[in-house]
């Protein structure tokens, strides 16, 4: 655990306190911050040929950030890369993932999750975020957006995020976002 001392300004007078050990601070002086980004994940369960396996599509409007990738066990040792791309794929054949949203009453999501069992053409790639070999019992977790590290944020239907397999391959894992409207 770590904690940082913090100093809140009480009475408005300039005099501050220290926010860690101060029991006289009255909890009345401290906000209530609650999360206000709608949060979704999608598992799958997926057999991709070589090439673009998933791609993540950005919503046509408002913002998505992805804070986390899980892929898990594919069935044939691969290289699996993480790449950003500045245009979406094209041709292919997918079947369209739709994310689950942490609270009921959330819309849903406006982000896009295409499954690729045939290959598309991939986009114009951005870069590569992560890249490893990984053998039939790995498992791969990126986290992003934790501390002061910003997460991946897609804010065009134009960007995307694919999880490209060197080999094809079956393979499972999760993704998980935050969405915001502008």
């Amino acid at each position: 655990v770590h904690y940082q001392r913090i100093k809140v300004d009480v009475g408005g007078d300039g005099a501050t306190v220290p926010l860690l050990g101060a029991a006289s601070l009255p909890a009345a002086s401290l906000p209530v911050v609650e999360a206000k980004r709608r949060t979704y994940s999608k598992s799958f369960q997926h057999t991709a040929a070589a090439g673009d396996a998933l791609e993540i599509v950005g919503p046509s409007t408002g913002v998505a950030r992805i804070t986390k990738i899980v892929v898990s066990k594919p069935s044939v040792a691969s290289r699996v890369t993480i790449v950003k791309r500045s245009a979406a794929d094209t041709g292919g054949t997918s079947s369209a993932l739709v994310g689950v949203p942490h609270n009921a009453a959330d819309a849903a999501a406006s982000l896009s999750i295409k499954a690729y069992t045939v290959a598309p053409t991939p986009g114009a790639a951005v870069g590569t975020i992560a890249s490893i070999s990984m053998g039939t019992g790995d498992t791969l977790v990126e986290e992003y957006g934790d501390g002061n590290r910003k997460p991946i944020e897609l804010t065009a239907a134009a960007q995307t995020l694919c999880i490209n397999l060197a080999t094809g391959a079956a393979f499972e894992g999760w993704i998980e976002w935050m969405e915001d409207t502008v």
